[in-house]
């Protein structure tokens, strides 16, 4: 069992995403939901994670999701990250330090599926 922390501001983000990792990813896995980046620092604190999938851009808190991520690779340089952002520039996803894998929103499902798939341990990929 895989523990995969949802990181969005947006309750239906992480809902739709939640919803994606269970019904797309075989095995049952323990899903964390933060909705910013002192929410998620918590739930790193509790336990293993085994991948985060996070926005970019929070509306809510001072903190941003690339200075979470830059936080986390402090404490934790293997644990793999998906960044899935909202952006009007999408040369700013080229930016991004620290992402394993990197997808704009709206995203497709099977792309995400894929490649949370790829990236927990011992996860079959389709």
């Amino acid at each position: 069992m895989a523990t995969i922390m949802l990181v969005d501001d947006s309750p239906e983000v992480r809902r739709t995403i939640a919803d994606c990792v269970l019904v797309g990813i075989p095995g049952d896995h323990k899903l964390l939901e933060a909705g910013k980046a002192t929410d998620a620092f918590e739930c790193l604190g509790s336990g293993t994670v085994d991948l985060i999938i996070t926005e970019l851009r929070f509306n809510q808190g001072a903190m941003d999701g690339q200075r979470m991520i830059d936080y986390i690779r402090i404490e934790d340089s293997n644990v793999p990250i998906i960044v899935v952002a909202s952006v009007d520039d999408e040369s700013v996803l080229y930016e991004v330090r620290g992402a394993t894998r990197v997808f704009s929103k709206p995203f497709r499902i099977a792309e995400l599926t894929e490649a949370v798939a790829s990236l927990l341990p011992s996860v079959p990929v389709k």
